[in-house]
């Protein structure tokens, strides 16, 4: 089958010109295709002008504050985390250091009474 009428109404005769097509949904006109994309157009815009305000309000603007700030809390909080992991390390060190001191220390208080007590 060709023709029109094989597409669409499945009839087997010839519609007129300009008439739509049995079954067929008909094609919408050229004035309500321009409407409908000035519609659009302007359903664009005013959303385009919409978003620009919301950018320009205190909302927005609080709300990236907000992520700044928070994104600032999280590395200032991975920096204390990492000095208190240095700090408690230098703790320990310095306990094994006052550790070894004392013990060399009393030896050689030892050795310097057993040295004095000889004389």
């Amino acid at each position: 089958m060709s023709g029109a009428g094989a597409v669409c109404g499945g009839g087997s005769h010839s519609p007129e010109p300009g008439s739509p097509l049995p079954g067929c949904p008909r094609s919408p006109e050229p004035g309500s295709l321009l409407q409908r994309l000035f519609r659009s157009e302007a359903e664009r815009m005013e959303l385009q002008r919409n978003l620009l305000e919301y950018r320009r309000s205190d909302a927005c603007l609080m709300k990236l504050k907000y992520v700044k700030l928070k994104n600032y809390l999280k590395e200032v909080h991975k920096r204390q985390e990492g000095a208190r992991l240095r700090n408690q390390t230098l703790l320990e060190e310095f306990d094994q250091f006052e550790a070894r001191m004392k013990a060399s220390s009393l030896e050689m208080t030892q050795k310097m009474e057993v040295t004095f007590y000889k004389t």
